[in-house]
Parts: structure tokens; C-alpha cells; sequence
């Protein structure tokens, strides 16, 4: 729990600037954000990809049907 009390925080004894410099300057968590990062446009690429062949398919089964029901 944060509390303020004058120009000192309970942030052990740190100073409100201090506390917020050492939190910018902190790269714990970096590397996890990062492969977020990574996987969420991986995950876009592949969800666009998967789109397009769906596209393609939808239209090769068009065809191969409308073929099959001028042969019936």
C-alpha cells in the first residue's frame, strides 16, 4: 500500500522521482512483453494467410460444383 507522507513515500524510504525513475529504468517483464508482441502478429499473418486459402478454396468448390451440375 502506497502512502504519501510529505515529500517521502513508504517506497523504502525513496522519494516519489526516485521511485518512478527506477520503475522506468526496470526491464523485468520486457522480454515476455516482447514475445507478446511477436506472437500476436504471428498469429495476425497466419489468420490472414488462412483467409486468403479459404478465399482460393471457396472458389476451386465453386467451380468443381457448378461443373458437376451441368455433367448431372
Amino acid at each position: 500500500m502506497l502512502t504519501m507522507t510529505g515529500a517521502k513515500s513508504d517506497l523504502n524510504g525513496h522519494s516519489m522521482p526516485t521511485f518512478m525513475l527506477r520503475f522506468f529504468e526496470d526491464e523485468c517483464g520486457v522480454t515476455a512483453i516482447e514475445y507478446a508482441l511477436v506472437g500476436g502478429l504471428i498469429s495476425v499473418a497466419c489468420i490472414g494467410a488462412v483467409t486468403a486459402v479459404g478465399n482460393t478454396l471457396l472458389t476451386v468448390y465453386t467451380g468443381i460444383a457448378a461443373a458437376l451440375a451441368v455433367a448431372l
